[in-house]
């Protein structure tokens, strides 16, 4: 299992909105690609006062969906982000497997 990993800071004066955007249009729009099986989103327990912390795991069965996804799909999700949010929310992405070698 591949898990992309999207870690976003995200000033409290926008996080109800960028929450709502990301629960119903991003969020589905990633998953209808086909490329991801789950998702899991989680916030950090951090006692900054004035962002939120969210992480969103998305599971791929394979580094091959990841690279589908990361080619061919990513740059415009991502840019309808930018649109939306502009450099107010950050972001930043690591590739994780669960597969481990001794």
């Amino acid at each position: 299992m591949i898990t992309y990993r999207v870690t976003v800071s995200i000033p409290t004066d926008v996080f109800a909105d960028w929450l709502a955007w990301m629960q119903h249009q991003h969020i589905p729009d990633v998953l209808a690609t086909g490329c991801f099986v789950a998702h899991h989103v989680r916030r950090v327990l951090d006692p900054a006062t004035n962002v939120t912390t969210i992480v969103i795991d998305y599971m791929a069965t394979s580094i091959d969906a990841y690279h589908d996804y990361a080619a061919n799909r990513a740059p415009a999700l991502q840019a309808q982000h930018s649109e939306r949010y502009g450099a107010t929310v950050t972001a930043s992405r690591l590739l994780l497997t669960d597969e481990l070698r001794a």
